[in-house]
């Protein structure tokens, strides 16, 4: 496959809500991250049914432009959409169809407005991160009907190649070496809402503050990446502290997986756009760094231009009693 070297502004709208984007940036988005698979949806809703969960309505929080929305519709009767960035709500009200099917609400994913067991799934694709948990996870509590489910997933913003470690190595070397070298001072970088994100994402989702009160059944774990969680990390370590791991074997049940489903054959220009929809300037001087002129020589030397990428995958669920 060939990608497009020319990849839109990822430029936030409003530096206080880190992924409110302009369409086409949703457009570019959606090409170079990864496909929700079937897979996940699989575990996500055996989950619910294990635990007596109904599919009556689910509510997408951060929703962006509506992408995990969409697959909810195909298994909900309705899908409730919110999001903070107004950019991002309009693009999923004009995506989604039919809209009687779909309630769209402009607001942080740490309110809590839906009346009280009024839904039956809760989701965070790739958004929970972006959260204050302890509130966030009140508020789908709040919401969430005897025998709902908390589900979420985040897929590491670092990928991994298996063909080959020495790519993995160096694209992680690329990015650091980026931030250091010229994304360190870049102003929207450093609102604290973009600084604190990295800290509850960079092993997976087991740093997260999860409730720990008699209002949950427990938490499940899937993880694909060998169990590796340092192959969450993109950013220095050093800029970017990660806080304890705070899993509990008493509480929470812990799955390691292999899922190829998580992964596309990718080519260079490919791997730029995915580097673009991270939100961070990656140009010209990011692609003269040593470490990725080494990328690029070893997957159009060695490997004919194409390579297949994976991403570490962590999926959490939790079913509300």
């Amino acid at each position: 496959m060939v990608a497009s070297e020319k990849t839109p502004s990822f430029t936030a709208e409003d530096p206080a809500i880190p992924f409110s984007l302009a369409q086409e940036a949703w457009a570019s988005y959606k090409e170079h991250r990864p496909e929700y698979p079937q897979s996940m949806f699989d575990r996500w809703y055996d989950y619910h049914r294990a635990h007596g969960g109904k599919f009556d309505t689910a509510h997408d929080v951060g929703a962006g432009g509506g992408i995990l929305s969409a697959k909810l519709a195909q298994s909900f009767a309705h899908v409730v959409v919110s999001d903070p960035g107004a950019s991002n709500l309009a693009l999923a009200r004009s995506a989604l169809q039919p809209a009687s099917r779909f309630t769209f609400h402009l607001g942080p994913g740490e309110a809590s407005w839906l009346p009280a067991a009024s839904v039956d799934l809760v989701a965070y694709g790739e958004s929970l991160h972006w959260m204050d948990t302890r509130p966030a996870l009140a508020a789908a509590a709040a919401s969430l009907r005897p025998g709902g489910t908390v589900a979420a997933v985040f897929y590491g913003l670092v990928l991994y190649f298996p063909q080959d470690s020495r790519l993995t190595d160096l694209m992680r070397a690329t990015q650091v070496a980026a931030y250091r070298q010229f994304f360190a001072d870049v102003p929207a970088l450093q609102h604290d809402k973009v600084r604190s994100a990295p800290g509850r994402c960079m092993r997976g989702f087991n740093s997260l503050a999860l409730p720990d009160d008699e209002s949950w059944i427990g938490w499940s774990w899937i993880g694909h990446g060998g169990g590796d969680l340092e192959a969450f990390r993109w950013l220095p370590e050093e800029e970017f502290p990660v806080e304890d791991g705070r899993v509990r074997e008493d509480r929470e049940t812990v799955l390691e997986i292999e899922d190829e489903s998580w992964g596309r054959d990718v080519d260079v220009a490919w791997v730029k756009g995915f580097l673009a929809s991270l939100a961070m300037p990656y140009d010209q001087r990011c692609w003269d760094l040593p470490p990725w002129v080494e990328f690029e020589r070893i997957i159009n030397d060695e490997f004919g231009g194409t390579v297949r990428a994976e991403w570490p995958v962590s999926l959490l669920m939790g079913s509300k009693i």
